[in-house]
């Protein structure tokens, strides 16, 4: 009970001091995060046209979360948190210890993002029992000649035999995490997306179509799907611009950081190659990071001049509500 009791009140405390920035543009800032993303690896296994790490626009070193470092988020953070993001960039089953980290994590609203690889018979009777509340996977076509075009490297039959068998191995179950199938949305794959559907209504699964982030807004628009309300952006000039309001506030930089693999704190998931690192778990504690005068005068940026931050620029924050995010 004291466990919730903490959470609830940080999170009132949180959200209130959000509210109260917004009109005074300076950042007030009273608790802890609610949500954070950890980035447990940012090795993966496929070479996904529009992903930094799979494409190799990603710079930043590769490595695997420490057993130390996982430790020290646990133990700074982990009391305050209602949710949990196990994924940024690369593919997190792809740690040797996935599923210790996942079983240390229990309680702390675990929600997993894979893309289908690492789901043998062993694997998803491992994911059907883990304290994690929610698994997506990503199965973005339906036919190996249209998946491979977007996911370059993968194994669609790999995939589709590893939701199968996570999808036996939940059904039954008591308490499961839901499992949800997600289609990211190109010109690419629309096509095949009722015969996915239809793969996870059969399995009686989740479905979810989303838009898909392009990183190079120079990028050939031709990606872009015909369905506008399953496009992030308009196309001016050539060139594409996110349909977004962008406004002068953003809730994530009061709820929901990103930790690295090796420590490095970040404003949000956008922030893929950590080019706006505000701390480093391996120098101070988070803490100190999250009210440090480096996190508030990036929260005073974004409140007073979000488009002076090149990342924002292609954020789904104040996204039109049509777009499938």
């Amino acid at each position: 009970m004291k466990y919730y009791s903490v959470r609830g009140i940080n999170a009132a405390w949180l959200l209130s001091s959000y509210l109260l920035s917004r009109p005074v543009r300076n950042p007030v800032l009273w608790g802890m995060p609610i949500s954070a993303g950890l980035e447990l690896t940012n090795y993966c296994n496929l070479k996904c046209t529009q992903c930094p790490t799979g494409s190799g626009l990603a710079t930043r070193e590769k490595g695997y979360m420490s057993r130390a470092l996982f430790d020290e988020i646990n133990s700074q953070i982990s009391r305050f948190l209602i949710n949990t993001m196990f994924y940024f960039q690369g593919e997190s089953m792809m740690h040797p210890s996935f599923f210790e980290y996942l079983e240390e994590w229990r309680g702390k609203g675990i929600v997993i993002s894979t893309n289908g690889h690492f789901m043998d018979l062993e694997e998803a009777s491992h994911l059907a029992s883990s304290p994690a509340r929610k698994i997506i996977i990503s199965l973005d076509g339906f036919s190996q000649d249209v998946y491979e075009k977007q996911r370059p490297g993968g194994d669609i039959e790999k995939v589709k035999d590893g939701i199968v068998n996570l999808a036996k191995k939940v059904r039954g179950k008591r308490s499961v995490p839901s499992i949800e199938i997600q289609f990211l949305v190109s010109s690419i794959n629309e096509h095949e997306q009722e015969l996915v559907r239809k793969f996870a209504r059969d399995l009686g699964i989740g479905f979810r179509m989303k838009s898909m982030q392009i990183l190079d807004l120079f990028h050939d628009p031709e990606i872009l799907p015909s369905q506008k309300n399953y496009s992030r952006y308009n196309i001016n000039e050539g060139k594409l611009a996110i349909r977004s309001k962008l406004k002068n506030h953003c809730f994530r930089l009061w709820t929901n950081p990103v930790i690295t693999w090796n420590g490095k704190v970040l404003p949000c998931c956008f922030d893929k190659d950590a080019a706006y690192e505000l701390g480093d778990m391996n120098n101070e504690p988070f803490r100190n990071i999250w009210v440090g005068e480096k996190y508030q005068a990036f929260r005073k940026k974004i409140l007073e001049n979000r488009l002076c931050v090149e990342m924002c620029t292609n954020c789904t924050e104040g996204l039109d509500k049509k777009i499938r995010r």
